[in-house]
């Protein structure tokens, strides 16, 4: 997984070079992303809806908030849902909002790229 362009490469400390090789997302997040995607792959839109509301309330409300360590990644886990629903405003907006909470070492760079390449 790539999670930087450019510049980011050459700011990294050597420490995060050792790190920043994996991707890290916290375990409720990437539950309901892998739930949103099984159930989409065995036709059940109505659980597949279900998961994905579950994972966009949890991020708006507030309710992990103090819980999750990585938000910048359930962020794109939640923008990718939504872009595979062609819902891309909503996905880029949220895109966006990961990129200003950690502008350099994060994957979204690339999904932005990819998604205005759609729009």
């Amino acid at each position: 997984m790539v999670r930087g362009i450019g510049d980011d490469f050459q700011q990294r400390n050597p420490n995060e070079r050792v790190w920043m090789k994996w991707a890290v997302v916290d375990a409720r997040p990437f539950l309901h992303y892998l739930q949103y995607l099984t159930f989409r792959d065995l036709g059940l839109r109505n659980k597949q809806l279900q998961a994905l509301h579950s994972r966009g309330v949890s991020i708006v409300d507030g309710i992990e908030q103090n819980q999750v360590f990585h938000p910048e990644t359930a962020g794109n886990l939640l923008a990718h849902c939504k872009e595979i629903e062609g819902w891309f405003d909503d996905a880029l907006g949220i895109y966006l909002d990961s990129q200003a909470a950690m502008p350099r070492n994060n994957a979204v760079n690339l999904h932005i790229r990819r998604l205005t390449n759609v729009l």
